[in-house]
């Protein structure tokens, strides 16, 4: 367990932890020899599965599994490190009735994590949901990719904070399904 205090001083932001980041895997580095120091869990030379799992106090759940060579993960064993985390994903849409829609699908598609939705003075109307993100993927291919063709994707705590800042919120927690609600089934 990471509290706040700990990702301060790792450097790390619970919304925007991506092992394909530079400081991201120099902190994770830190931790694990932290670790090590600790307990003697020695991960030094190992293949890792990383899961990460933010938490609402500003901290996260740290989940590391070494991967032995008689398991298969798919492209696993292409890299040493592999990590699985959240990011906190804003969708910004022109218009209202779209951002409904696609809260619709999501939950059609049992989307069951946290999500909030703003509206700011330019217009836009807000959709931030927790993505799964696997180091080494093409961000653009993520799980809610088709989203994409209705919004605009953003990412991290200072554009989040400049809309909790500048925004009206429209529901602070479950957004997806209390908007889903709003929408007359469109199948």
């Amino acid at each position: 367990m990471l509290d706040e205090l700990d990702m301060a001083k790792f450097e790390l932001d619970c919304h925007d932890i991506d092992y394909d980041q530079l400081q991201t895997k120099r902190a994770f580095r830190r931790i694990l020899d932290e670790v090590r120091n600790r307990t003697g869990f020695d991960a030094e030379g190992e293949k890792l599965f990383m899961q990460v799992y933010p938490c609402k106090n500003g901290g996260c759940e740290l989940f590391v599994t070494k991967i032995t060579t008689t398991i298969s993960y798919g492209d696993f064993g292409k890299k040493d490190i592999t990590m699985c985390s959240y990011k906190t994903t804003i969708y910004s849409f022109s218009h209202l009735d779209t951002m409904l829609t696609v809260c619709h699908i999501l939950e059609k598609n049992r989307y069951g994590m946290e999500s909030s939705a703003y509206y700011t003075q330019d217009d836009l109307w807000h959709l931030v949901l927790l993505e799964r993100v696997r180091s080494g993927h093409a961000k653009h291919l993520g799980e809610y990719s088709f989203i994409e063709e209705y919004a605009i994707k953003k990412s991290g705590s200072l554009c989040l904070a400049h809309i909790k800042e500048h925004g009206a919120c429209i529901a602070q927690e479950h957004a997806v399904s209390r908007l889903a609600s709003l929408v007359k089934d469109i199948d």
